[in-house]
């Protein structure tokens, strides 16, 4: 398949298994939200960026590595069966869609319940997030072989006190938000 700024000929024409090693990590693209806040019209993760659905971004990076031997993508309900059209030509032996539940917990768990048995390793990226790198997933894939979980509490800062003429009194804090980097990765067996 082919998209404007974007070249993918779907799964099985680029995963590979080198030498005659089955690959052995899965991916869940959580990719089951209403995307309310985005405005009317069709869910956020389905919208175009300079021409490329934002889902789309996001799951090319993770169709490259040769050890991904499946990737799930969980939809909001209904579009398991009536995915847009260029997502159900992807759809195959190494790509697959799955209805997601009302919190992003039961649409993880649905993706995971759709993964293979052989899945070794696992990865758990958020399709709103269309830009990560080759880099950060191969990274949090070798760390999750190794068994340390690469999850990352994020800071958020906090503004700080300010005078009536914007100047600063005291050193702006941080705060640990609940928010966590994706991909996320663990072994799973």
């Amino acid at each position: 398949m082919s998209l404007p700024g974007l070249d993918l000929v779907g799964m099985d024409g680029i995963v590979s298994s080198p030498g005659d090693s089955r690959p052995d990590a899965g991916v869940v693209v959580v990719a089951a939200g209403a995307g309310v806040r985005a405005g009317p019209g069709e869910p956020k993760q389905f919208r175009p960026i300079l021409g490329v659905p934002m889902l789309l971004r996001a799951l090319r990076p993770f169709t490259v590595p040769p050890e991904v031997g499946q990737v799930v993508v969980v939809v909001p309900a209904g579009f398991e069966a009536r995915p847009p059209e260029w997502l159900g030509k992807l759809v195959g032996d190494r790509l697959g869609l799955v209805a997601g539940g009302a919190t992003r917990a039961q649409s993880v768990r649905a993706g995971l319940g759709a993964l293979p048995p052989h899945a070794v390793v696992v990865l758990v990226h958020d399709a709103a997030r269309p830009f990560v790198t080759r880099e950060t997933i191969d990274g949090v894939l070798a760390k999750a072989r190794s068994g340390w979980v690469p999850s990352r509490r994020f800071q958020c800062p906090t503004p700080s006190k300010t005078s009536s003429r914007n100047v600063s009194h005291e050193p702006s804090h941080a705060i640990v938000c609940g928010g966590r980097q994706t991909p996320q990765g663990f072994r799973a067996r």
